[in-house]
Order: structure tokens, then sequence, then C-alpha cells
């Protein structure tokens, strides 16, 4: 098919894809589209790479002063959020009432922006992290939370996949990339494979969970999981290997979850057959084999014990860190391209992240930081526990990105990483939806817009 006649029948079955969709389920509102072009620009490209304006390679950047074109959309649609929450009355009493870690971790960061090095850098990234917490808040006031957010996850889906695949297929220069290897690499709508693998990892989950969960699954759940997998599968030379093992996992969690139904209790009980099982066959790997369990699987795997120069960037930003480890270097002020620290010099690779969320809040916000993140991390579970209990599907699929987002952490960085898809859905996932009484569909019973 010649590409122009592809780009047509591509975005045609788009549109019939959301026609057919929204037939079958309303859209909730139409303040729902501002948190649902955010979720979009977080899971592709920036502003200026969905016009053709991205720079090419070798052209010199200023880490500092960012893109004006995105942060000028990104104002424009946190200040749309703003006037919607004003309309429903938003309360900000009971929201900080019911969600005390993340409006604490959410201060600290502000707060830390006083120590950064780069205060200007890390004030934009700031109040784009506010941005994040804002769309979350649109969802959560709507009147059915749940829906909203399936809607919002679903079109990225219908739209970021679908135009992935017509960019892979016939629009190459755009779709396929290479890796600071020479590799081939799909990146879709995205700048990287394992950008490209995160958004067809979730995809993917989700439309698994609406087969195994919802009784309004149908051949379109089953079309955009079989491409959401295929995608995810990547070139044969490069592959997102964290993206395709966290997604195997988040289909095990689901299983899991739909079997015990909805006594969280037994959670407890399947996390320790679980231990027991992998220390007995890690002990047995360790006999038959001289070697780790984790090691043996990812040498297998094709992989290196390294995870491709990971383990070497983290023990250099452990012992940077360990310069300012209570406090941190302050919010969004670590990663200033080559000009914060020494790193590009010894990974020629140029990371930009750690690769390893959870070292990535230590270095910005010290061991303060991280504290605030555990807490906020078990607010959560205590949150996704107590809907389990009163709805297994809506728990089920809270307990899934939760462990998902998690397990991507340890490889990737997310954790208040402003835009970032991951942290995006994550405060999508863990603040969006209330705790309190559902209905079938996942709305509030008492009628009321704001509740957690």
């Amino acid at each position: 098919m010649p590409p122009d006649l592809a780009r047509i029948v591509f975005i045609g079955f788009i549109i019939a894809v959301l026609v057919y969709d929204n037939r079958k389920e309303p859209y909730p509102s139409k303040g729902l589209l501002i948190p649902l072009v955010w979720f979009m620009l977080s899971g592709s490209k920036s502003v200026r790479g969905w016009l053709g304006q991205t720079p090419p390679p070798d052209a010199s950047i200023d880490y500092t002063s960012g893109d004006p074109l995105s942060r000028a959309v990104l104002i424009v649609l946190m200040l749309l959020a703003l006037f919607v929450l004003y309309k429903r009355h938003f309360r900000i009493h009971d929201f900080v009432k019911e969600n005390k870690w993340v409006f604490y971790l959410f201060i600290y960061m502000g707060v830390s922006i006083l120590w950064s090095d780069f205060e200007m850098v890390s004030i934009k990234r700031w109040y784009r992290s506010i941005g994040d917490l804002l769309m979350a808040l649109v969802i959560l006031t709507e009147v059915n939370p749940f829906l909203a957010l399936q809607k919002t996850i679903r079109r990225t889906g219908f739209i970021l996949i679908t135009l992935s695949l017509l960019y892979i297929k016939y629009f190459r220069d755009i779709g396929v990339g290479y890796d600071y290897e020479g590799f081939t690499m799909w990146v879709g709508v995205t700048t990287h494979k394992n950008s490209l693998g995160q958004l067809a990892c979730v995809m993917g989950l989700y439309f698994t969970w609406r087969l195994i969960f919802s009784e309004k699954r149908g051949p379109v759940d089953i079309l955009f999981l079989f491409i959401s997998v295929w995608i995810l599968k990547g070139a044969g030379g490069a592959t997102s290997k964290t993206s395709l093992i966290v997604y195997l996992l988040g289909v095990l969690t689901l299983i899991a979850l739909k079997k015990i139904g909805n006594d969280p209790s037994k959670i407890s009980k399947i996390l320790m057959v679980v231990l027991i099982l992998f220390l007995m066959t890690n002990v047995l790997v360790e006999i038959l084999q001289n070697q780790s369990l984790i090691a043996f699987l990812i040498t297998s795997s094709g992989g290196d014990m390294t995870l491709t120069g990971r383990t070497y960037l983290w023990s250099d930003l452990i012992q940077i860190g360990l310069s300012s480890p209570i406090l941190g270097s302050g919010y969004g002020g670590f990663w200033v391209g080559d000009i914060g620290h020494d790193l590009w010099l010894k990974h020629t690779w140029k990371p930009g992240q750690a690769h390893n969320g959870y070292i990535d809040v230590f270095v910005n916000l010290g061991l303060v930081g991280l504290v605030l993140l555990v807490g906020f991390l078990a607010e959560s579970y205590r949150r996704i526990l107590i809907n389990l209990r009163l709805n297994h599907a809506i728990g089920s699929f809270q307990l899934t990105f939760f462990t998902i987002i998690l397990l991507f952490n340890i490889t990737e960085s997310s954790f208040n990483k402003p835009t970032s898809f991951l942290w995006v859905l994550f405060l999508l996932v863990v603040v969006g939806i209330p705790s309190g009484e559902f209905d079938e569909q996942g709305g509030h019973d008492n009628g009321e817009i704001i509740s957690s």
C-alpha cells in the first residue's frame, strides 16, 4: 500500500474506532479531553516533534531553556484544567485529607528547588509535574472517575498504537530509528524503543484486563491487544526486554487476581508462596549453573549482567548522591544534559536518567524524598486494597498497574519525572480513583464528585 493511501486508511480507521467506542460507552464529559491530550503527549513525542521540527542528532542543544512551544501548550492545558476544577467546585482540603503523602511529596519537590544548581530548570519541571497532578484531579472529579480513566487510556491506545503501526510499516523514517550500537529499533510515535515498549506494554495490559474482567469486552479489545503485543516484541535487533518481561508479569498478576477474588488477605499468602518458590529455584540454579537465578535469566535471554551499562551508572550515581544524602541535589536539577555532571564523559551512551526510579529520587530529593515516596506508595497500596474489596475489577486494574510501574522503575525512571508517561499513569491510577463506595461501573454511589 502506498504511504499516502496508508495514512488515509489508518486515520479513517482511528476515527471509525473512536466513533464506535463512543456509541458503546459515551464520553463522560468534554473536560476529559484535557487530560487525554496531556496523557497522549506524555506517551509520545513533544509538540515540536509532532510538527516535524525535531533537531538533527548533531545539533547543539541548550538544556537549560527547554522547548518554548511544548511549554506553552502544557501551560494552556494546565489553565484549562484549573478552570474545569474551579467549575466543579473542587475542594483542595478534601483532596489533601485523603492524599496526605502525595501532597507532602509535591510540596517537598517544590521546596527542594531552593538548593538546586539550576533553579529555573527545576521550576519548569516542577510546574509540569503539578500539571500531571492536575490531570489526575480532572479525572477524579468526574461523576464516574473509573470510566473516565478507562476512556483516557483507551482513546490514547486507539490513537497512539494505530499511528505507531502506521509509522513503523509505512513511514520508517519516522517510526524506525537506531540505538547507540547501530541496531534498528522501532520508535513509532515516541523517540526511543524503551518509550514505545512502555506504551505498548501499558496498552497491552489494559486490553488484557478488559478481556479478563470487563463484561463490555469486544473484538476491538482483541484487535488492539494483538497490535500492542506485536509492537511490544519490537525489531529483532533492539527490543525493550524490560517492557516485554513486565507485560508478562502483569498478565500473570491479572490472572492471579482473577483467581483469588476480592479477598486482599490472599495476596499476602500468594506473595509468600512466590517468595519461597523464588528462593528454592534460586538455590537450584546456584547448584546446577553456579550463578544466581536473576543472572541466569539475564544471560539466557541474551542480556549482560551490567544491564547494558546500567549497573555501572547506578554505582556512579550513588557515589554522587552520597555527597548530599539527606536532601539531594534539588528537584529536577540533576539531569541537565552534559552540564550538570561529568557522567557523559564516562558513559558514552549519554544517559538522561538513572534508569532506576528509586536512585533517581535519591539523587534529586535525597533520603527525605525516598521516605516521602515510600509513604506515597504505602498510602496508594492501602487504598488499592480497599478498592479491591469494594470492586474486584477496579482493584485488580489498580493493583496490576501499581505493580508494573514499581517493576519498571527498577531499570527505567518515571517517579517524580514530569510529563513522563508512567508517572502520569501512576498518578491517574492511584490518585484518580476514589476509595469510597462504588457502583457497578466504578462511579460514586452517593453522587459526590469529590471523593478519594
